[in-house]
């Protein structure tokens, strides 16, 4: 089910969700594919998609680094 507008995250929520700085939300919304929604000027996103986009994230990385691993 998808969120309400009023459950919709800033940059500033992703990022403290994440323990990352605002800046890298801000990369990521142009390098990586994070899901968003662009109201206006401003940047939303839905905290079921940011949550299933981080798994998805974890799981390249752990298959890149398996792959590392490998290759060492």
């Amino acid at each position: 089910m998808k969120s309400t507008v009023s459950e919709l995250w800033t940059i500033e929520d992703v990022a403290d969700f994440l323990k990352v700085k605002t800046s890298v939300v801000k990369y990521w919304l142009h390098t990586s594919g994070i899901p968003f929604l662009k109201i206006g000027k401003h940047y939303r996103f839905d905290p079921n998609d940011i949550r299933e986009w981080m798994e998805r994230h974890k799981n390249n990385c752990l298959e890149e680094d398996s792959l590392l691993r490998r290759i060492k």
